[in-house]
């Protein structure tokens, strides 16, 4: 897509962000009449969202915001179009999202997203939070503002606090406070971003409505996710091994997604059993 996509004469639409993010968001088509989002950053928060848009250039899945072009506003704001979405914030309190479906989805989805910068990446998001969250048309969740982002070989305690002022303060580690040393391992750099996965999931618990057998798996979940000791948070692996991501409703979910790269002589008994999943389900 070339820059014609920003063109003045594209229909807008304002979409309300809290006052916090670092962006405006408007929401338009393009020159084919396609959906699309125009995010333009704030004249004060430059730095960062330059920064946001080099990784979501170079970032492709499908749980994170994709980017299609940048440019510049006649004022010189950095901006850019990407798929278009809607902040999750807004969507969950007029109900749009209002079964423990959704919310299950929703959070798998994103756990995959993590798990992606994390593992195959090596990066780390450092604002895990419902404001960084987005949803699609079609009602995929999506990790957008990655302000705070970077990859793990330059990532240390200097760096985070220089962010304080634009992170969501919730999702600030106890470990980030400790002063004998400037530096991460490997495993402290993992737990920043599963801590803020923590803090997302208490927070929704509060906005959202669900059956009390998942509000129970959630609030578990959420208290390994913020343990105070970041040695004591589970990886991403453990993560997907707990009671909550071993519900009928997320196991047929990632059976559904490996669906393309089982072997041919498995299919048939991976599609019995998925079947069998949404029976039960």
């Amino acid at each position: 897509m070339g820059n014609d996509l920003s063109s003045s004469s594209t229909a807008r639409t304002p979409i309300s962000l809290d006052d916090s993010v670092c962006w405006h968001l408007y929401n338009g088509v393009n020159e084919r009449s396609e959906p699309i989002s125009i995010f333009i950053a704030k004249q004060t928060f430059t730095v960062e969202c330059r920064r946001s848009i080099q990784f979501l250039k170079t970032i492709r899945h499908p749980n994170i915001i994709k980017f299609f072009t940048g440019f510049k506003t006649f004022v010189d704001h950095d901006s850019f179009i990407a798929d278009c979405v809607h902040p999750l914030t807004n969507k969950l309190h007029t109900n749009d999202i209002d079964s423990s479906a959704k919310i299950c989805l929703g959070l798998y989805q994103l756990s995959q997203a993590i798990e992606f910068l994390h593992d195959k990446a090596s990066i780390s998001h450092n604002n895990i939070c419902l404001l960084s969250l987005y949803i699609s048309l079609n009602g995929i969740w999506k990790l957008g503002n990655f302000e705070c982002a970077c990859r793990y070989d330059n990532l240390n305690r200097k760096y985070l606090a220089s962010l304080k002022m634009i992170r969501y303060e919730e999702c600030i580690t106890p470990e980030e406070n400790e002063t004998d040393s400037t530096e991460f391992d490997r495993q402290e750099i993992y737990a920043i971003d599963v801590y803020g996965f923590g803090t997302l999931i208490r927070n929704l618990m509060t906005i959202v409505n669900v059956d009390d057998s998942l509000k129970n798996l959630l609030n578990d979940l959420q208290i390994s996710l913020t343990e105070e000791d970041p040695q004591s948070r589970p990886t991403w692996s453990m993560l997907l091994k707990t009671q909550f991501f071993q519900i009928d409703y997320i196991k047929t979910i990632e059976l559904l997604d490996r669906l393309p790269t089982v072997d041919e002589s498995d299919l048939s008994n991976v599609v019995e059993f998925v079947f069998y999943l949404i029976f039960i389900f």
